[in-house]
């Protein structure tokens, strides 16, 4: 017989929650999902669908407004850093 693991004193070998039904993101979980003979295929879901096409460009105007609005922040910021580095080493 093989030789038993020991587990740490805290370690008293009980389940607290059961987390083998939550899909990871590792390719091993995601094979063993399809491969798994009990479980039903579920239905793709296309939320696309949904949208009219001018609440599909509203929303890419909103995600763009928002990069935008981000990035002009950082472009900002650098260019105060560097003016600030110029008036330091004159």
């Amino acid at each position: 017989m093989g030789k038993k693991e020991t587990l740490p004193p805290w370690d008293d070998d009980r389940t607290v929650a059961d987390m083998s039904g939550i899909a990871g993101s590792s390719p091993l979980s995601l094979r063993r999902r399809a491969t798994c003979p009990g479980r039903e295929k579920e239905p793709r879901r296309d939320n696309d669908e949904s949208y009219t096409p001018k609440e599909r460009r509203w929303a890419i105007f909103g995600a763009l407004k928002a990069v935008l609005l981000i990035s002009g922040a950082f472009i900002v910021g650098f260019a105060i850093l560097i003016a600030l580095l110029l008036l330091i080493w004159r």
